[in-house]
């Protein structure tokens, strides 16, 4: 009896260590630097990745302890020192069109998280409400007339044109330079398992926010948002859920792309996005307006893009040409004309040399890409990060031009409980 208790007791502690490796060891490359309850925060080549797991407050209360500092000077940075230093808005003005819409119309998961946040952090609930909704924030600049409305490029491949038909998928986030300044310092990975039944999520984002710019949860399920104001305008509602923090709820929710489908069909979006939603093998778009939403699959079975525009000949919107909507036309052409060259060998490898390739070259010249890698002068949008994932793996590799070379997250070992 004795003999037998011994191995249970000596199992036991077998599949604990076994888990804590697996846990630990999510990317052989990142080391742990700090922990905080089931918090972890770790160094991954120059890229943090916060681990966070329990109820929404508890993981809020993870992050706000474990990157306290690097929230405080992004809100500095991108709050202090980029909106309100423009001029364009007052604190109240921030109040009324940003912070009072969100806090009204947020699910409880965000309220939770935040609240976490704010005993950890001290910055007020109010405070991590903006600070999530930054990109929002930045949205109103660019309606009051300070800057490009749009941005972005992307890109799935599977069947076919793969090596070995999954699906890979290849994305630009393009944002203006103070966002890249931004990554370079506060640009992390955040990893979320919530305890209540819902999928684990793992994206990209920076310090303080919660919800994403590319994002995958633990069903293999990867979404990423484009910028279509050019399309339908730059129209907020503030009577409506915000679209980013719904994007991050679905993927919460959803196991397939239907479900996703469904969601995006029931939500009535705040702002008009064009999500990319790709599985292990199949990918679409859906082109989500503030009036409708519209799904747009490949014509070229195995291969679709977008950039910045409704493309859906459903819509009867005429798109618009070079240089409208931020080259839209030519960033979008040019990433779908080298996956069209490279048909039937498209793995990550060859989506980060498509990635390589520039929009303009050093002499201000249209390239073959479109990627912005080095800052045009006479432009202010660059290239903030790149994403490369195979869903079917979850994995997911990232760059941020200038700053690191590509990052690779095994989202599958990372999602392990």
């Amino acid at each position: 009896m004795r003999v037998k208790m011994r191995s249970a007791v000596a199992l036991a502690v077998l599949i604990v260590v076994v888990l804590a490796v697996c846990a630990a060891g999510a990317s052989e490359h990142c080391k742990l630097i700090k922990e905080y309850g089931r918090g972890k925060l770790y160094d991954c080549s120059g890229m943090r990745m916060a681990v966070l797991e329990g109820n929404y407050r508890e993981m809020g209360r993870q992050y706000g302890a474990l990157l306290k500092d690097d929230i405080l000077a992004f809100y500095q940075q991108m709050i202090e020192g980029f909106v309100l230093r423009s001029g364009l808005f007052s604190e109240e003005d921030l109040r009324r069109l940003v912070i009072d819409p969100a806090i009204r119309t947020q699910a409880k998961r965000q309220s939770e998280l935040l609240r976490g946040l704010s005993e950890k952090t001290g910055l007020s609930f109010e405070k991590h409400a903006l600070l999530n909704l930054n990109v929002q924030t930045v949205m109103y600049m660019r309606k009051l007339g300070s800057g490009n409305a749009t941005a972005c490029t992307s890109l799935a491949a599977w069947g076919d044109f793969t090596a070995n038909r999954r699906t890979y998928t290849a994305r630009n986030l393009d944002f203006p330079g103070i966002y890249r300044e931004a990554a370079k310092k506060v640009g992390i990975v955040l990893v979320m398992k919530p305890n209540d039944g819902s999928n684990s999520v793992a994206g990209v984002c920076n310090a303080g926010m919660i919800n994403f710019f590319d994002a995958m949860n633990d069903k293999g399920i990867y979404v990423e948002g484009n910028n279509a104001a050019d399309s339908e305008g730059l129209v907020i509602y503030a009577d409506r859920s915000v679209i980013f923090d719904e994007g991050t709820n679905i993927l919460f929710d959803a196991d397939t792309i239907e479900a996703v489908e469904g969601r995006l069909r029931t939500i009535r979006a705040s702002y008009p996005l064009i999500f990319m939603c790709a599985g292990p093998d199949t990918a679409c778009y859906f082109e989500n307006g503030t009036t409708d939403v519209k799904k747009r699959v490949a014509k070229e079975n195995g291969l679709i893009s977008a950039a910045n525009q409704f493309l859906e000949p459903s819509w009867h919107i005429l798109p618009l040409k070079n240089p409208g909507a931020w080259y839209s036309e030519a960033r979008q052409s040019r990433l779908e004309a080298l996956a069209k060259a490279n048909k039937g060998r498209i793995q990550e490898e060859t989506l980060m040399k498509i990635l390589d390739e520039r929009l303009f070259n050093k002499d201000g010249s249209f390239g073959k890409g479109a990627s912005v890698i080095e800052k045009d002068p006479k432009d202010d949008e660059v290239t903030v990060h790149q994403v490369v994932t195979c869903p079917a793996a979850r994995k997911m590799w990232v760059r941020i031009p200038t700053h690191t070379g590509w990052i690779f997250f095994d989202l599958k070992k990372i999602f392990q409980k």
